[in-house]
């Protein structure tokens, strides 16, 4: 997962750059970093609901978890269950990333500068911004 979202994180930062305009290219890179603080917090949020869910129902309180050796491997047990919860819960959107990539277009100018293919930059660009209007197409 941290191989995952690790690498997920810059790159999607590197794409929106590459393929917004410039018009909106400092909007469009200042959504994808204020994503990071919002995730962050989603995944507090989850991390306390599984908390609250668990302790509904299994009454953590009462068994004083990590406070009394009575109930000791029942605690691990349920601690154990919701680590696994919450980082299988944060998983889950690293691997949609993960197949979404598979998806995207090569930047245009990496096509044609990297690549060398002309015919392919202008397909891939032309599948995002979509066709040039017929009157930029007259032009010499």
């Amino acid at each position: 997962m941290g191989i995952g979202i690790g690498g997920e994180y810059p790159l999607s930062a590197v794409i929106t750059s590459e393929w917004s305009s410039t018009k909106s290219r400092g909007r469009m890179l200042s959504s994808v970093f204020m994503m990071q603080p919002v995730g962050q917090a989603l995944a507090q949020l989850v991390g306390l609901w599984v908390l609250l869910g668990r302790e509904k129902m299994y009454g953590l309180q009462a068994m004083q978890c990590g406070l009394n050796t009575k109930y000791e491997d029942e605690c691990k047990r349920i601690v154990d269950g919701i680590w696994r919860i919450v980082i299988g819960s944060g998983a889950a959107p690293a691997l949609l990333a993960i197949i979404f990539r598979f998806f995207l277009y090569d930047c245009g100018l990496y096509s044609l500068e990297v690549k060398n293919k002309a015919g392919m930059a202008l397909k891939n660009t032309q599948r995002v911004y979509g066709a040039p209007r017929r009157a930029l197409m007259a032009l010499p």
